[in-house]
């Protein structure tokens, strides 16, 4: 299989259909059992740095062109757009199939019902560019920005949490692991491992890359994995 431009970011839809992003913008749909693209199209205007799945037929996809789609997956149609940020969007995450949450280069957070387009919630709490987020429970959101500061957020309340101060520079990734367990990986080279409950510090990772960690991951043995630009892929116990 080979797009048309570099890819960015996949995203598994069902057991046969994955979607492709590219930092042109452009969103590809493939049957990767066939090897076959069944679409291409030119979504946003600048780099895709988010999609996610709702509804089971309706992609949601976030990039630094400040807007959020919906689209179909059937025929790839817009079904909606989202003027959502004053500058570039860098994460969302889905809480459910009505509500998925924003953070990006303005500092911050939102909160959407997405049938509704609308606002909900907006969280100021930032003072750095935010560059993750992402939903641990009903109650609970994290987030991560550019300094390497992490808050962890009540949404429903309004409030901050925690305020964690691990890593030294820009957070890459944050994974939930399960409701009471989240980790992130930064370009300082480290990985950190966090209780939401008391913003308690588990783990804290530091020998496995030289150089950034860019992704996170978990195998179905449930086994941590990372990412780094040193071009290693470390498995944690």
């Amino acid at each position: 299989m080979q797009s048309s431009s570099a890819i960015t970011r996949l995203l598994m839809i069902d057991d046969q259909v994955i979607a492709a992003s590219t930092k042109s913008g452009l969103i590809s749909f493939w049957n990767w059992s066939m090897r076959e693209k069944i679409a291409e199209f030119q979504a946003h205007d600048s780099d895709i740095t988010g999609m996610l799945l709702i509804q089971q037929n309706t992609l949601v996809t976030c990039s630094w062109d400040c807007k959020i789609k919906l689209w179909s997956i059937s025929d790839g149609a817009l079904q909606q757009k989202i003027e959502a940020h004053s500058d570039r969007i860098n994460a969302i995450d889905r809480i459910d199939d009505n509500l998925i949450v924003s953070a990006g280069k303005d500092y911050k957070i939102k909160i959407w019902d997405i049938q509704k387009s609308q606002s909900l919630i907006e969280l100021n709490g930032h003072v750095e560019e935010i560059t993750k987020i992402i939903y641990l429970n009903e109650q609970q959101i994290a987030s991560a920005d550019r300094s390497g500061k992490i808050l962890v957020w009540n949404y429903k309340k309004k409030e901050i949490l925690h305020e964690i101060e691990l890593h030294t520079d820009l957070v890459s990734s944050l994974l939930r692991i399960n409701s009471n367990v989240f980790a992130s990986c930064s370009h300082d080279g480290t990985i950190g491992i966090f209780d939401p409950r008391d913003g308690q510090i588990l783990h804290h990772l530091k020998n496995g890359h030289s150089a950034f960690i860019s992704n996170l991951n978990i195998t179905f043995e449930s086994q941590l994995v990372s990412l780094g630009m040193d071009k290693r892929i470390v498995v944690w116990k």
